[in-house]
């Protein structure tokens, strides 16, 4: 299958961070999703019930971030994978990248990329 429904370029205030001190301020973070679905049958119907639906991906994705608090970006990324997977969608590539590095001195994002398949 190569169908693919993303969100891109979500920036979305996460309470993230090594430290409670880090932790205590939300910081920017940047999401790009990719969720492999088929979407053969929404093709072919022209009905939102045959698709998957991003904008409940978005608001599954703002609920997760709103109400919990991470250490790692890898954490964060698997928990929006694994409900992005009971969503409907059969893979999920999650990035997640700090717009603002915690490194002194670095300019750069810092990130990480996760991919999960529904059958793993």
């Amino acid at each position: 299958m190569s169908d693919l429904i993303f969100i891109e370029d979500l920036i979305v205030p996460v309470h993230i961070g090594c430290s409670k001190k880090e932790r205590k301020i939300a910081q920017s973070v940047r999401l790009n999703i990719y969720m492999e679905f088929d979407s053969r049958a929404a093709g072919a119907s022209d009905k939102l019930s045959d698709a998957l639906d991003y904008v409940k991906a978005y608001h599954l994705i703002q609920g997760i971030v709103d109400n919990n608090a991470y250490v790692l970006l890898e954490r964060l990324c698997a928990v929006c994978a694994d409900a992005l997977l009971e969503l409907g969608a059969q893979s999920v590539k999650i990035s997640a990248s700090k717009e603002r590095c915690p490194i002194p001195g670095f300019q750069g994002r810092v990130g990480v990329e996760i991919i999960r398949k529904k059958d793993q």
